[in-house]
């Protein structure tokens, strides 16, 4: 029989209805405090993952922080040796232009020197070979300007 039976109906409408309030009364209070709990969870993971993002941020600002002063640490240190390397480049130069100065001048007085010695050996070999060949004896005097032209004019070739 396909017919409505209201008895039925509302017997199954009183039946659902004690089951709404079985389950209301016993069950629905601990499925909310659950869901709840799970909510606030939720909620908490979500705050953590948020302050890891955060912290995270704060660290990468932090690390390229200290890069960029390690870079401009480097960069001062590197333009300090540049400079010192220089400055050493420099007095270096100075010192070796120096030496050779103080070389050439000991040098130029050396040869001055033995040009001196030179000269008056120069002048007792002429003094000596013009005494033998002029066979008189002149007086010092003369002879000694005679001796001096005389190496002037070797030196002078001798220069040439």
């Amino acid at each position: 029989m396909l017919g409505f039976d209201i008895k039925k109906f509302i017997f199954s409408i009183i039946n659902f209805l004690i089951f709404i309030f079985i389950l209301k009364k016993f069950l629905l209070n601990k499925i909310l405090i659950i869901l709840e709990e799970r909510q606030k969870r939720i909620k908490e993971s979500i705050e953590e993952v948020e302050n890891a993002k955060k912290k995270v941020e704060e660290t990468n600002l932090e690390r390229e922080r200290i890069i960029e002063n390690a870079e401009i640490e480097a960069s001062k240190i590197q333009k300090a040796a540049e400079e010192k390397s220089e400055e050493i480049i420099k007095k270096a130069k100075e010192e070796a232009s120096k030496i050779i100065k103080e070389g050439r001048e000991m040098i130029e007085r050396e040869k001055e020197e033995k040009m001196q010695g030179l000269k008056k050996q120069l002048i007792e070999l002429v003094a000596l070979a013009t005494k033998k060949v002029l066979d008189k004896v002149v007086e010092e005097k003369e002879q000694r300007v005679l001796v001096e032209k005389a190496v002037e004019v070797c030196i002078e070739s001798v220069r040439e």
